[in-house]
Formats: C-alpha cells, structure tokens, sequence
C-alpha cells in the first residue's frame, strides 16, 4: 500500500491578506461598521468648495 504524505499545515487567516502572526490576538472584527483607519479621524479632508487645514501634498506616480 502506497502511504501520501500529509498537506502542510495552513495557518487560518483572520482577514484578507493579513496572515495569522503567532502569539498576536486577532483584531476585533464589527461586520457592521465600516472599516476605518485608527488616524482617519486626525486625517484632514478636503471637501469641494473648503481649504484644506494643512499643505497639500501631491503624490508623484
């Protein structure tokens, strides 16, 4: 009888993109409420029709 080797073990992931780090506690996930960056609310916004608080900074491509 032949024996196969078992697959590699694959570490769950918690999100997306985001692979399991040991001994790191998963984020708290709220389906609910939409995903925002911890400093989105330090984050100046640029409304049309208002100035922007700081210097605009242009991204080079």
């Amino acid at each position: 009888m032949i024996r196969l080797h078992a697959p590699p073990e694959i570490p769950p992931v918690s999100e997306p993109g985001t692979p399991e780090r040991p001994g790191v506690p998963p984020p708290d996930v709220d389906d609910e409420s939409p995903t925002v960056p911890p400093d989105a609310e330090e984050a100046p916004v640029d409304l049309p029709g208002r100035e922007s608080p700081g210097p605009r900074i242009r991204a080079v491509a």
